[in-house]
């Protein structure tokens, strides 16, 4: 049995260090609609994915000449490619009453990610430098007389 709000990746466009794109279907869109993204990838895909930095924000597009909606995490925020995990089942949702866009004439169409996952590489967005782990830091350096 089909389910049409479980969503399948069709591709990935990867632009390093400014944006990722996944592909989706193309979908009716209504304010509020659920869906599952199945973020399971081929070989290729996954290739593409490689390249990305950790700190391009994703953008989710609906159908392969449709147009690109951001994706925020659960907390609102801009959702950044370090947090995408292949074979993970995302759980997004479509607004389109959202914030107001960079014009300030109306609302920004958006998707939001419920589960955002909490195993992420540690990105900091504004300069884009990989957060080292603390026991990677506390190794001595000093050499002994």
């Amino acid at each position: 049995m089909h389910n049409c709000n479980v969503l399948r990746v069709l591709d990935i466009i990867v632009t390093a260090g400014t944006s990722v794109t996944i592909i989706i279907p193309d979908i009716t869109l209504f304010d509020k609609r659920m869906f599952t993204l199945d973020f399971c990838l081929t070989r290729p895909q996954i290739e593409k994915l490689r390249l990305a930095q950790g700190t391009e924000p994703v953008f989710i597009r609906d159908g392969v000449s449709g147009s690109d909606f951001i994706l925020e995490d659960c907390a609102g925020d801009i959702f950044y490619s370090n947090s995408l995990i292949p074979n993970y089942k995302y759980r997004i949702r479509f607004g389109n009453n959202g914030p107001i866009d960079e014009t300030g004439t109306g609302a920004l169409n958006h998707y939001i990610n419920i589960n955002t996952p909490c195993c992420k590489r540690q990105i900091d967005p504004a300069n884009g430098a990989v957060a080292v782990e603390a026991a990677e830091t506390t190794g001595s350096t000093e050499t002994e007389a």
